[in-house]
């Protein structure tokens, strides 16, 4: 099976994966966080058209990568269409309480980054 051909996400098509995303999560259990930068965060913002993936900077565990892994085969996304893989350039300033709410859900908070910090990311 080859891999999914990268789709370009607008902001609109983001959060209705992330609400589609929480709505398959078990009714109980931790509220799991996803910390948004980067392109997706500016096209969730209406500051970019689209962008190929969404990243965070928070870890993605099991659960959560499992459902978002299911969305992407039923969906025709590659399964890594939101992934963790920025938390490797995340700034020593960046706090958890310096950012938006994007999206609640009681098992899943989406946060967006300060702006600059995706800045300062970005120049990694």
């Amino acid at each position: 099976m080859q891999p999914a051909e990268r789709k370009a996400l607008d902001g609109a098509e983001i959060q209705g994966l992330i609400a589609e995303v929480a709505g398959r999560l078990a009714p109980s259990g931790e509220q799991h966080i996803l910390v948004v930068v980067g392109g997706s965060l500016l096209a969730w913002q209406g500051l970019r058209e689209t962008t190929e993936d969404v990243d965070s900077v928070h870890h993605i565990p099991a659960e959560l990568r499992g459902v978002i892994q299911a969305i992407a085969v039923q969906r025709d996304l590659r399964l890594d269409w939101l992934n963790d893989n920025a938390r490797w350039f995340i700034p020593v300033t960046f706090h958890l309480d310096s950012c938006d709410v994007l999206f609640e859900h009681p098992r899943l908070r989406v946060l967006g980054a300060p702006l600059r910090d995706v800045f300062i990311m970005k120049m990694y």
